[in-house]
């Protein structure tokens, strides 16, 4: 090999040196500016970064709980400001609903009505409601029981209906819920079609947590694309939520009315009609918190599917239905986030309840009483 050819082998390994060194360099450039991005979007809404924080020890989020019983899966069991113990929805404990009954059977005389939900009844309604009821009655003559659970869906509720209702009696009982069935029906649904078409079953890929960095190399291919955003498997997708819930929630329905209760649907309100900039709020949280729910406008869009479930099954059944969504949803200001409503939210939907009640209250009670002003 002459001089000349050992230097031309010598500059190409050079600059092949250099160019990988070059390509290492932009990907680790990129990786720290992309995560720098991602922590600067982050705590642009300071409450949505302290959220995050908070839950990210949660054992929630894992795709081998998605299919497993209810009872199986995990519940937050709140301990005041301290983080929430946590417990399997089988082991559930009677302390951990806001405002249990007092004792197991009502007083003669007295009407119970149970609230069934998530957080959005554990923090909600039910108080003001037992105030509008007091006012109207009296003390003591109807009773309403919080039976709000944190992270509940409608499998939770059925199993927590089936393990205390029977010792309880309620007359009735109020269902609102909606938000976590979404939520882990979508992280579901998208597991299952995954498997469908032989993709890997990742929590990354369920709940559509995007990566808090990128490479140059992420960026340059497809990988940073969800593998099932094509029409097909948006459509398979949401055809396997909208049945999941059907049949969730007629177990629920069932098993109160085969419990001799009466079921109170109710539509679940989400905040189509709050000003862009909140609405914008709306969807750092659910980019940040939520993933697998999209976008605000694709979350708006399964909650008008979902409030359709509910319809359709209070009319089947011809059971009441308080459509708290067409009253609540196009009001500003009444949400503290997508699905809890703040206080002057939580008094209004109080009213709607206890409005709509009221028929069906009279007429248990038999107290012919003047009918109440607009």
């Amino acid at each position: 090999m002459t001089t000349r050819s050992r230097g031309i082998r010598t500059r190409v390994l050079a600059g092949a040196i250099i160019a990988v060194a070059l390509l290492l360099l932009a990907e680790a450039v990129t990786r720290v500016a992309t995560y720098a991005a991602f922590l600067h979007d982050l705590h642009r809404v300071t409450r949505t970064a302290q959220r995050l924080a908070a839950s990210r020890d949660a054992p929630t989020w894992d795709v081998s709980l998605l299919f497993a019983p209810a009872g199986t899966r995990w519940a937050p069991i709140p301990a005041g400001d301290a983080p929430p113990a946590w417990a399997r929805w089988a082991d559930f404990p009677r302390s951990a609903f806001p405002k249990p009954p007092a004792v197991d059977a009502p007083a003669p005389g007295t009407l119970r009505i149970a609230c069934l939900g998530d957080s959005t009844t554990w923090g909600g309604y039910p108080g003001p409601l037992q105030a509008l009821v007091d006012r109207r009655y009296g003390p003591g003559r109807v009773e309403v029981a919080n039976l709000g659970a944190q992270a509940a869906d409608l499998p939770a509720v059925t199993l927590l209906a089936n393990r205390f209702l029977p010792a309880w009696h309620p007359d009735l009982a109020v269902v609102y819920l909606g938000r976590n069935d979404l939520l882990f029906a979508v992280a579901r649904a998208r597991a299952q079609r995954a498997q469908e078409i032989g993709l890997p079953v990742t929590t990354r890929l369920a709940f559509r947590i995007p990566p808090a960095s990128r490479g140059l190399l992420d960026l340059l291919s497809s990988r940073l694309a969800d593998p099932l955003s094509s029409p097909t498997d948006r459509a398979a997708v949401d055809a396997i939520v909208q049945a999941r819930l059907a049949a969730d929630l007629d177990a629920l329905l069932d098993s109160l009315q085969a419990l001799g209760i009466r079921p109170v649907l109710s539509t679940l309100a989400a905040p189509s009609g709050d000003p862009a900039e909140v609405r914008a709020v709306h969807d750092h949280e659910i980019r940040h918190l939520w993933p697998a729910l999209g976008s605000l406008d694709e979350y708006l869009a399964r909650v008008d599917a979902f409030n359709a479930i509910v319809r359709q099954a209070a009319s089947r059944r011809g059971l009441p239905l308080l459509d708290t969504a067409s009253a609540l949803s196009p009001l500003p200001g009444m949400f503290a986030d997508i699905c809890h409503l703040d206080g002057d939210g939580v008094t209004r939907h109080a009213d709607i309840v206890f409005r709509a009640l009221l028929p069906t209250l009279d007429g248990l009670l038999q107290e012919p009483l003047a009918p109440l002003a607009p």
